[in-house]
């Protein structure tokens, strides 16, 4: 395969000497949003300083080049370097940067590539041989590759698993998309590890009983969860300006999938900006997860006495239901209580509204 000097030289990989590690991101249903979590990943792998490369492997229906706002520039693709022998620079294009709040483009960014499938070709036209030999050479130039899967189960998905070091099965929290899950995880090879990405989460749905927990899909799919993404408006309503989500600093999405790849990827450039409300976001629907929503009010009485006591001398933590101590210092921890009390009903408040009347604005 024909990767020019050129273009290698061009990239900047973090570890010259190790060979890039390659992810691939597959779903069984379609829609649960493997394209946008795609996009995400590999922006906020190369904010890192990873060389970052992400190729969409979903032959006749890819949609990578929309998520990512380069449907524009497509010239060649992966099925031309691959049968037709183009240089691989002609079919990677770089991602779009953010812009600032004149409209301007960011400058100095470290900004992912992206390789396109053929959009007229049919699911089998990339070859698993000639396909694997380019991802062996593209290992030397890039430090990460994501492999966006085409849904379901057949031959593009298999060549995904076939090819990665890793995967991230995409789903959401309904049965349908678990189902499928389910479906998956058999035509992998135990050579990869394998776990979850849950997208959409709405934790409000949870705690008024209507949702599964991330504990309930561990115990359904029998796979671990890496991640969990909340729902965000603003994937499909930034979607439509032609830029990813990415660029949305405040966006939940982006806030998630930055916390995880801070965690998993090392960092070589910190995102100073997110990391408080990274944790939070992240953490959110892992409480969830842990605590039925008719226990959940203790638990944060817990953790409140908790942070309350860390700045005492010589408190500890306070039990469930148990009441204040005598003398001055238990006066204090009473009203301390009270206080808080009063805190957590006004939280409690949009919960109790219900997820359709939190759904709809009411």
């Amino acid at each position: 395969m024909k990767i020019s000097k050129e273009f290698r030289e061009s990239i900047s990989k973090c570890i010259p000497d190790k060979p890039g590690r390659v992810i691939g991101i597959v779903s069984g249903k379609g829609g649960v949003g493997k394209t946008s979590v795609s996009s995400l990943l590999s922006y906020a792998i190369a904010s890192k300083g990873h060389a970052t490369l992400v190729i969409d492997m979903d032959t006749g229906l890819r949609n990578l080049d929309i998520v990512m706002g380069v449907d524009n520039q497509v010239v060649r693709n992966l099925f031309d370097v691959l049968e037709r022998k183009e240089d691989f620079k002609n079919a990677a294009i770089r991602a779009k940067p953010g812009i600032d709040a004149e409209g301007n483009p960011i400058t100095g960014e470290n900004l992912p590539w992206i390789c396109l499938s053929d959009q007229l070709k049919i699911k089998n036209a990339i070859a698993k041989k000639l396909f694997q030999e380019l991802l062996e050479e593209l290992r030397n130039v890039f430090d990460i590759i994501i492999l966006d899967a085409p849904a379901g189960i057949e031959y593009g998905c298999r060549l995904v698993t076939e090819s990665a070091d890793e995967a991230y099965i995409v789903c959401t929290p309904e049965m349908p998309s678990l189902r499928s899950v389910d479906q998956l995880s058999n035509i992998f090879d135990s050579r990869i590890p394998v776990s979850l990405i849950v997208n959409r989460m709405i934790p409000e749905l949870i705690e008024n009983g209507g949702g599964m927990t991330l504990e309930d899909i561990e115990l359904f799919t029998v796979l671990p969860v890496a991640l969990a993404i909340p729902f965000d408006p603003g994937v499909i309503a930034y979607g439509h300006t032609g830029r990813s989500v990415w660029h949305v600093k405040e966006a939940p999405s982006r806030k998630a999938v930055a916390d995880f790849v801070d965690r998993n990827f090392g960092i070589t450039e910190n995102l100073q900006e997110n990391k408080v409300s990274n944790t939070e976001t992240v953490a959110e629907p892992e409480i969830i997860a842990e605590k039925p929503a008719d226990t959940e009010g203790e638990t944060l009485s817990d953790t409140v006495h908790t942070v309350e006591d860390s700045s005492g001398a010589a408190s500890t933590k306070e039990k469930k239901g148990s009441e204040a101590t005598d003398g001055s210092e238990g006066g204090d921890t009473a009203i301390k209580t009270e206080v808080k009390t009063e805190v957590k009903t006004e939280e409690q408040q949009p919960v109790k509204k219900g997820f359709w009347a939190w759904l709809f604005g009411k």
